[in-house]
């Protein structure tokens, strides 16, 4: 132990190590944190040893709790049995998962604990901080001895109650475990397994309140009574707290998954874009929709079996065709992302940065919404066949060379549908998301360029001001400010028309068969809901699946519409009518006539409407996604079918063109109103047919 003088007095170095170093030495064997191994060999010789571990003993009982309190829904009692743990463990998972996430700086912080800057400065501190070691200690070991007895208690339980014996845990298993061996091994598993998942789970929750106790440890170290042997240690004081204030931001990142990065990182979505970046991706992809497309023809004709088939197949073929193009424009698509951070679309004051900021954290939201409802609805898919009675079957539909009923093919079939389904979903949403988050960057920018035309006066005072300008002076260099905050803006607005355009030309076809896809299976889905018993756990999944295929147009036509919206106020503060008051509240009187000139040039040129199209047929706004909800309900009055609906979707903006193919007359009213529109569509594609 190195040791230190104050004074005449030695002071013994303090480990805070201590604190937390059973926590990690558990954490090490439960497989949450690697420990530091020697070379690269026992790294993958551990990360698999955790991968195992984890698996079978939080992962797969977690699932047992699961399936089981999904069984006796509708039993209060049975259900709460079943619940209270079932919540332990998913709770414990998301822990488990910010470990993982944060592992690298969690291991930089554990290491950090013990520098020089926390170290006692005198014995008065280091007496109160071996105090609270051992207070901390102490604590630990308490919960966690509380926690082998708990799980004693539940597993002695059943030889003390009467009747015959019974597992310890609420739990489904795919074995009956009223016979012997299985019953033995049942008990066993969850004995074991209860008993380290509790210990784990403590380990993190002591973790995390010891890294906590050490920085108000340290903070009670540095507002200590200042009477030292020399007051120069006040002086460090000043030093040392930005770094205790820095270890409790890292504390909060790891215990709250507390996120400090601003910009979305829609780059990450360009993975999907790299041919050879998984292979095994690419064969999830053509494997499964093949699969779908040749059982669709096979179940051909079936009513109650095609509505199945053609769901999934539909989305996957959309699917398939979004990344065509991205694959095709991928080098156009790689330049628009970097043209995001370009000098142009950066903030130039705080309130741009809070608008920026906004955005990000909307689309933020809604994109993690969207991966979670779409994982949430295959792992409802995997365990549907679980919950049913009689023999088990595949999640979903789909033709196989081989028979999927015996064992291996069968189980080969199911985590190939399962894994093959979340990593469908997760491609198609990332897609998805990634346009919407473009579409975003435009809304964004337009809301920021207004803001630097309404209080583009202000701003040039401002910056003349902050560069040391007088204010006799002021005046004299303000209009040559404001012509160059003037071009600014136009320079702005270009990079915004432009950045739009390529935005258009790059996935307006794969935004157009996104919508007539959604439509039809949005109609197929609800055909398929209406068969299902009400609360059944497919019913659930379908219920989840349909709003992922709402949700999906929804952001397209949301970030859409607010395009429209920046592009009006825009046009509000450059229109004529507006000028006037716009001039009033600016103070243009003093301006120069170039000026002037310029601003009526840019004026004109922000009349031209900037929306964005599917396909060139209708604009991605929240009207066009209102009359995509009636569409199911207009189809289901007037009987259409499903290429009736295709075309019909189409009509809003495409009434002309179909006029012209079938040489009937429409009237403008008419092809306004969606009820109306559908019944004339629906004759006309008729007539075109005959």
């Amino acid at each position: 132990m190195v040791e230190k003088t104050a004074g005449n007095r030695v002071i013994p170095r303090l480990t805070f190590k201590e604190i937390v170093g059973l926590n990690v030495r558990l954490l090490h064997v439960f497989g949450n944190i690697a420990p530091e191994c020697p070379n690269k060999s026992w790294l993958a010789l551990y990360i698999i040893y955790a991968t195992l571990f984890v698996g079978f003993v939080y992962t797969a009982m977690l699932v047992s709790e699961i399936i089981n309190m999904i069984k006796v829904m509708g039993d209060l009692e049975l259900m709460t049995e079943a619940a209270f743990l079932a919540l332990t463990h998913l709770v414990q998972l998301a822990k488990l998962y910010a470990v993982y996430r944060y592992r690298g700086k969690l291991r930089n912080l554990i290491r950090s604990i013990d520098r020089e800057e926390f170290q006692p400065k005198s014995i008065g501190q280091y007496e109160t901080l071996k105090g609270y070691i051992l207070f901390s200690k102490a604590i630990s070991k308490t919960f966690l001895g509380a926690c082998i007895v708990t799980c004693l208690f539940w597993s002695t339980y059943p030889f003390t109650a009467e009747g015959e014996l019974s597992l310890p845990l609420a739990g489904w298993f795919p074995f009956d475990t009223s016979y012997s061996p299985n019953f033995e091994i049942a008990f066993l598993y969850q004995a074991v397994c209860s008993t380290i998942n509790g210990l784990s789970n403590i380990s993190l929750d002591t973790l995390m309140s010891d890294k906590s106790a050490i920085a108000e440890h340290v903070h009670t170290n540095e507002n200590h009574k200042i009477d030292y042997e020399n007051i120069r240690v006040l002086d460090k004081t000043t030093i040392y707290y930005p770094r205790i204030i820095r270890e409790s931001l890292e504390i909060m990142k790891n215990n709250n998954n507390f996120n400090r990065e601003d910009g979305y990182r829609l780059s990450n979505t360009w993975r999907l874009a790299i041919p050879g970046t998984s292979d095994l991706e690419c064969y999830m992809y053509l494997g499964m929709l093949t699969s779908e497309i040749i059982n669709f023809f096979v179940v051909f004709g079936d009513l109650n079996k095609m509505p199945e088939a053609s769901f999934l197949a539909l989305t996957h073929l959309i699917q398939v065709t979004k990344l065509y193009y991205i694959l095709k424009y991928r080098t156009k698509l790689k330049g628009l992302i970097s043209n995001i951070n370009r000098k142009e679309f950066q903030p130039r004051n705080f309130l741009q940065y809070t608008i920026l900021k906004g955005y990000v954290i909307k689309s933020k939201v809604l994109s993690w919404t969207f991966l979670s409802a779409g994982v949430l609805t295959c792992c409802f898919w995997g365990l549907y066949p679980f919950t049913e009675r009689g023999e088990l079957f595949l999640p979903l539909a789909g033709w196989y060379p081989f028979d999927t009923s015996t064992t291996p093919a069968f189980e080969i079939t199911f985590v190939f549908q399962f894994i093959g389904s979340i990593v469908n979903a997760l491609s198609n949403i990332s897609v998805d998301t990634l346009m919407s988050g473009l579409i975003m960057v435009v809304c964004a920018q337009l809301s920021i360029l207004n803001d630097s035309l309404k209080n583009m006066r202000k701003y040039a005072e401002d910056e003349l001001r902050e560069a040391g300008t007088q204010e006799g002076e002021l005046s004299l260099k303000l209009q040559g400010r404001m012509d160059e905050k003037l071009i600014e803006c136009v320079v702005h607005h270009r990079y915004i028309l432009e950045f739009s355009n390529e935005l258009t030309f790059l996935f307006t076809n794969s935004i157009l068969g996104q919508f007539v896809v959604s439509v039809v299976i949005i109609c197929i889905t609800l055909l398929e809901i209406t068969l299902l018993p009400w609360g059944s756990l497919k019913f659930f999944s379908l219920i989840l699946y349909q709003f992922c295929m709402l949700l999906e147009i929804f952001l397209l036509c949301y970030y859409g519409n607010e395009v429209i919206i920046q592009v009006n106020r825009l046009n509000k503060y450059l229109n004529s009518t507006e000028l006037t008051k716009f001039a009033y509240f600016s103070d243009w009187t003093d301006c120069s006539i170039k000026f002037k000139r310029n601003l009526v040039i840019f004026m004109t040129r922000s009349q031209m409407p900037l929306k964005l199209y599917a396909g060139g047929f209708f604009t991605l706004s929240l009207e066009t996604f209102v009359k995509v909800l009636s569409v199911p309900a207009c189809a289901h009055k007037y009987d259409l079918t499903d290429c009736e609906i295709v075309l019909v979707l189409l009509l809003p903006s495409s009434i002309l063109y179909t006029q012209k193919i079938c040489g009937l007359k429409v009237s403008s009213a008419e092809g306004q109103d969606i009820l109306g529109g559908l019944q004339i569509a629906k004759n006309i594609i008729r007539e075109y047919w005959r």
